[in-house]
């Protein structure tokens, strides 16, 4: 109901009447009485009503959409000072909405609209004024001006100039001189999203994430993330898609996250595609399928906001063809599209062109191939690809005839520089091997300054990271004192370390087994020389007899069961070795331990003749040629004879045996050995047995033995105390 005295008025030309009567058929939807009240008010100059008109002819309300009349309109209000037709302006500017777009006449008008009273203050004039401060259009960048601007808009509770304050703050602008502040970051996200921005639900997300302003957790990143999503945002439905992709704080559900990333991919989100391109190519819950594979990743680079991203879809689709994964292989469409990518900046594409001109594309070889190799993996390496960066050093350093991968002595040396800049940048990116061979040139002072500190520093660092090479390479200098002082312990360790990450490193269980050989540990040293023999190392096998017979013989007298159990282990290595037809190298050193071995069994036998007969073991012996050997097996038959109570010119072999291998044993007895044979022969000597008694030659042979650092000179100590002095100048033995 039109109010009588308001038509009156407005018939009659009062144009704020005007104005009125047409704000009253606009709200009743009748445009087309609105419209021309709006004209008679805004002819008369009624600045309000020619915004409105303007508004009215950009929307087609009422009227023909004429964007020529919406324009004139909207300046007409602007040039009045109307803050509302200022920012319209601005905004058909800004956004170049059916007119040229100028960003320096939107930056005039909206700075135009922020020169009004407060009550005509506009929120979305100050987040576009801000946009252009920050980005420099059509004005000069001014971060902090932008900042200003954003504040006043956030006062006013504009959600996305919160956003924008929120997402300066947390990753900060060093150019512009704004710190990073993650938790004043997090408050603007938090109060944006309250106000129901999906962008700022999304970023309070990756804030509970990572722990960004305020203390992690992942299962409130999960509920912003689900609220993002709700909202309909694509970076919220992309990364709940990614937590269920990869099962982070929920458990994995590759249907949820395709459904979530299809919707993400439906509003733009380009690495959504690509993840589902990732879902189809692996089958995730959904029937392998490489040709939809290869149309998500068709779309990723259609929509990919960079030459990066649409690089890296040809990337991938470039993989199928080339090898042939659900696709008819074919290589060199595959070349094409690597090529492609490659010069549009994908690293990964870079790389494997580096790859492909060494080995399919170089056929026939040539130092062309090469320098289009190493082309490629320095463009990889400028791009931050670690490996690439590695590989660009590795082909930098190639030899040939004349060096032929340059062109002059000058452009070789430039080669090398530039290759010794990517070796340090590989290393410094964690490159284990880059790092192994950077801390050898420090070492060494090839390419680089000698440094040796420097250079084993890094190459710890490799090694604690797991490059095994690196652990054996500290390890070997460790144990040489080659360039470092010398540290048997960590030598130890190191090698260790390698065994705990390649338990079948025989190499380092063989330089285990000398290490505590040289440190007189046998029992350790025969443990590792096992471990590699059991691998098939010969030489370890050898060595693993070697530390057992030693082990043997420490604990023969001392440790009978131990020292049997370490024979009998070196015993059955030996054989082990003699029996390999298949290989001859060390048959000579188990022919002469293999004596040895049967002279220890032997001896524990001879003490302990419940464990089994000696006379095997010492026979073999002796025909070997050990001596003391035929020392045991006389006192073994004097023994029998005692036992049967036989006369005493029945133990004349037995004397024999024992004295003339005394006599041709040549100093080669040990103490122990030597303290038992003169013992043996003084028990012979005192009683008669086998030969006349002789009591001054028994108390000489007992000195002998008594002289011994032996355990069995106390017995020969005893037998002395029972001799005295006779008339004749000799020695007699009282029997008690």
């Amino acid at each position: 109901m039109i109010d009588n005295q308001l038509l009156s008025q407005a018939q009659n030309g009062d144009a704020e009447a005007q104005h009125q009567l047409a704000e009253i058929y606009y709200d009743q939807e009748d445009y087309g009485n609105a419209v021309q009240w709006y004209i008679k008010a805004a002819e008369q100059g009624h600045a309000v009503a020619q915004k409105d008109l303007g508004f009215m002819y950009d929307t087609s309300k009422g009227v023909e959409y004429s964007v020529e009349k919406a324009m004139f309109w909207y300046e007409k209000a602007a040039r009045q000072g109307n803050a509302k037709a200022q920012r319209n302006l601005a905004m058909k500017y800004y956004n170049g909405n059916n007119v040229p777009q100028d960003y320096e006449k939107a930056v005039y008008w909206f700075e135009k609209a922020t020169e009004y009273k407060e009550k005509q203050k506009d929120s979305d004039t100050y987040f576009y004024l801000g946009v252009c401060y920050k980005d420099g259009s059509g004005c000069t960048a001014n971060v902090l001006k932008a900042i200003e601007m954003w504040q006043i808009a956030s006062d006013m509770d504009d959600d996305a100039a919160m956003y924008q304050l929120g997402s300066l703050y947390c990753y900060g602008n060093d150019e512009a001189g704004v710190e990073q502040d993650q938790t004043k970051a997090f408050l603007y996200f938090e109060k944006s999203a309250m106000l129901g921005r999906g962008g700022s639900m999304e970023m309070l997300g990756e804030c509970y994430k990572n722990g960004w302003g305020v203390p992690a957790s992942i299962e409130n990143a999960i509920y912003w993330y689900e609220k993002s999503a709700e909202t309909g945002n694509s970076y919220g439905q992309f990364e709940l898609g990614s937590c269920y992709f990869f099962g982070e704080g929920v458990e994995q559900d590759f249907t949820k996250a395709r459904e979530l990333f299809e919707k993400s991919a439906q509003e733009g989100h380009e690495l959504a595609l690509e993840l589902l391109g990732v879902i189809y190519e692996d089958g995730l819950a959904v029937q392998r399928d490489i040709p939809k594979a290869i149309e998500y990743y068709e779309a990723y680079s259609r929509e990919a906001s960079s030459n990066i991203g649409w690089s890296r879809g040809q990337y991938k689709i470039a993989l199928f063809y080339h090898d042939g994964n659900g696709v008819i292989q074919d290589k060199e469409k595959a070349f094409e599209l690597f090529t492609l990518a490659a010069d549009a900046g994908d690293s990964d594409a870079q790389s494997k062109l580096g790859v492909l001109y060494m080995t399919e594309r170089n056929d026939p070889p040539s130092i062309e191939n090469i320098k289009k190799s190493i082309h490629y993996f320095f463009m990889a390496s400028e791009q931050g690809n670690v490996g690439a960066a590695y590989m660009a050093y590795q082909l930098s350093i190639m030899d040939g005839d004349g060096d032929p991968i340059a062109n002059s002595e000058e452009e070789l040396q430039q080669l090398r520089v530039r290759g010794i800049r990517s070796l340090i940048f590989a290393a410094e990116n964690g490159h284990q091997t880059a790092q192994l061979e950077l801390g050898k040139r420090y070492i060494n002072g090839m390419g680089v300054p000698y440094n040796a500190q420097e250079g084993f520093r890094i190459i710890t660092h490799s090694a604690e990271n797991g490059n095994t090479d690196a652990m054996i390479y500290l390890a070997v200098h460790y144990r040489e004192g080659d360039k470092i002082e010398k540290n048997v312990e960590l030598a130890i360790h190191w090698f260790k370390a390698v065994l705990e990450a390649n338990p079948n490193e025989d190499k380092a269980m063989v330089e285990l087994g000398r290490l505590y050989q040289d440190e007189n540990k046998p029992i350790d040293a025969a443990e590792y020389f096992a471990k590699a023999g059991g691998l098939g190392n010969k030489y370890a096998s050898v060595m693993a007899v070697f530390n057992y017979t030693i082990i043997g013989s420490i604990f023969l007298y001392e440790d009978p069961g131990f020292s049997f159990e370490n024979y009998q282990n070196a015993l059955r290595w030996n054989y082990e070795i003699l029996n390999d037809d298949t290989d001859d190298t060390f048959k000579n050193e188990c022919i002469e331990n293999l004596s040895e071995i049967q002279l220890g069994l032997g001896t524990i036998l001879y003490f302990e003749e419940d464990k089994g007969d000696a006379r095997p073991y010492l026979s073999r012996a002796s025909q070997a040629g050990l001596k003391f050997a035929d020392v045991l097996l006389g006192e073994l038959e004097a023994r029998e004879l005692t036992a049967q109570r036989r006369p005493k010119h029945d133990f004349v072999n037995a004397f024999n045996t024992i004295y003339n291998a005394i006599r041709s044993s040549a100093g080669t007895f040990s103490s122990d050995q030597t303290a038992l044979a003169y013992s043996f022969l003084g028990d012979k000597l005192i009683w008669g047995l086998g030969t006349e008694k002789n009591d001054t030659f028994a108390y000489e042979n007992y000195s002998i033995a008594a002289q011994q650092n032996s355990r069995f000179a106390n017995f020969a100590n005893k037998r002395l105390t029972n001799f005295r002095r006779n008339s004749f100048g000799g020695y007699e033995y009282i029997h008690n």
